[in-house]
C-alpha cells in the first residue's frame, strides 16, 4: 500500500506535468474533481474508455525543461480544481 504522503507527491507531479503540458498547448490527461468541500480526487481523462496519456514529445519537452529551469506556465492549484476549467 502506498503511503498517503507518497501518493500525494505523485498526484502533485502528475498535476504539474498536466498543467504545464496544457499551458503549452497539449491535450490534458488528468483533472481534479471536488468530492466534498476541501476533498479532491485526481482523475485521468478517458477517451472511449481508454485513459488519455500525454504525448512523448510533450513529456520529453517537460523533462528537458525541468533541469534547465526553462519551464514556462506554472499552473496554480486554483486552476487545477474543477477539471482545470475554473
Amino acid at each position: 500500500m502506498t503511503q498517503a504522503r507518497t501518493a500525494a507527491a505523485y498526484e502533485k507531479m502528475a498535476l504539474r506535468v498536466n498543467g504545464w503540458l496544457e499551458a503549452q498547448g497539449y491535450e490534458p490527461f488528468a483533472c481534479v474533481k471536488e468530492l466534498s468541500p476541501g476533498r479532491y480526487k485526481l482523475e485521468l481523462l478517458e477517451e472511449d474508455g481508454v485513459p488519455r496519456v500525454p504525448t512523448l514529445e510533450g513529456i520529453v519537452e517537460f523533462v528537458i525543461g525541468m533541469p534547465t529551469g526553462e519551464l514556462r506556465g506554472e499552473v496554480s492549484t486554483v486552476y487545477l480544481v474543477d477539471g482545470g476549467r475554473q
